[in-house]
């Protein structure tokens, strides 16, 4: 129905405080099909197919042959008891109009709980896109909470994410990523507290299993491996020996270092940049090490290291990214 109410044109509208239109009535604003045939609804439902009371509600047409749902906000009170009681509540929906009856809709909500029960204070608000076709619903959708206990929490759900940088020209560079395997990838550096592998124990049911990062003041790059000498000596190119290009090594190394070990044995060996050749005697098995020092253009661009890609091991918190890479390094570095 329309409800459309009178007013005397000739002198002061009456006063109106209230215009009751019952439940399931409206009222609605309607522009002409030459214009397109949007309009605007304002009324109060009790919806057959919900739990909640009768609500206000604001509904969106816009008048397109292909909308199948109207795009809307709403204010609903309700309760939840199971599996938690956390008591009486308030909300406010609103959603986009549909064109396409695929089950998935853009929705944003937030709610509020009743002070007066003991889980007084709880609140959230989320944006995102709900599937209503699956179990969990949530397709892509970030929450912030405010919990009981003063504590508050931002929860993100979605098979990827990604964060960009905004550029005032030109296509963004993605600054971080994160998949659906768990997997996160940083275009630049990553700093931490501390860290490890955490996985679950692969020998030990219920348990996991811990290790942490090897961590030091230069940027090391490790090779290693293990050969067993032939009547000439051995040469090994790091190149070659990791399946890299020819000139990676070279790229991405400085100071190199390096050891072998053959459980005894008299073996010789040098290092000419990516080759290390080794001699001894027929048979014996050598297990050897090359480290060098991270210095390709990354490394040197970072702001954790100084002009020469070196770690600067020492600085001031409070000092912009750009005076700490013109520190010098720490002596010793």
């Amino acid at each position: 129905m329309r409800f459309f109410p009178k007013y005397n044109l000739s002198g002061t509208p009456p006063r109106r405080l209230k215009q009751r239109i019952g439940t399931g009535g409206y009222t609605e604003y309607k522009g002409s099909s030459a214009d397109g045939g949007g309009s605007i609804r304002l009324g109060v439902i009790d919806h057959p197919f919900d739990s909640v009371n009768a609500y206000g509600y604001i509904s969106f047409d816009t008048g397109h042959d292909n909308q199948v749902y109207k795009g809307y906000v709403s204010s609903i009170s309700g309760a939840v008891t199971s599996p938690t009681n956390y008591g009486n509540y308030g909300q406010i929906t609103m959603s986009t109009p549909v064109m396409h009856n695929d089950n998935i809709r853009a929705y944003a909500w937030g709610r509020e709980y009743d002070n007066s029960q003991s889980y007084g204070g709880r609140c959230f608000w989320a944006n995102g896109v709900l599937n209503s076709s699956t179990d969990n619903s949530r397709e892509a959708v970030t929450y912030w909470s405010h919990y009981t206990d003063g504590t508050t929490l931002v929860a993100s759900y979605a098979q990827s994410h990604a964060w960009y940088n905004a550029p005032d020209s030109g296509t963004p560079d993605t600054l971080m990523s994160l998949n659906t395997s768990g997997n996160l990838s940083v275009l630049g550096s990553l700093s931490k507290g501390s860290g490890s592998f955490d996985i679950p124990h692969p020998v030990t049911e219920g348990k996991r299993l811990r290790h942490s990062f090897i961590e030091g003041p230069y940027a090391d790059l490790i090779y290693r491996g293990t050969v067993t000498l032939g009547a000439e000596p051995v040469t090994i190119c790091m190149d070659e020996q990791y399946g890299m290009a020819e000139g990676t090594w070279k790229a991405l190394n400085t100071n190199p270092w390096s050891i072998v070990s053959a459980s005894g044995k008299l073996v010789e060996w040098s290092l000419n940049e990516c080759e290390l050749t080794i001699t001894g005697d027929e048979g014996t098995v050598c297990q050897w090490m090359v480290i060098g020092e991270r210095k390709d253009q990354h490394m040197i661009d970072t702001d954790s290291t100084d002009n020469d890609g070196r770690l600067v091991l020492e600085y001031t918190p409070t000092a912009e990214p750009e005076d700490i890479h013109e520190q010098p390094p720490t002596s010793g570095n």
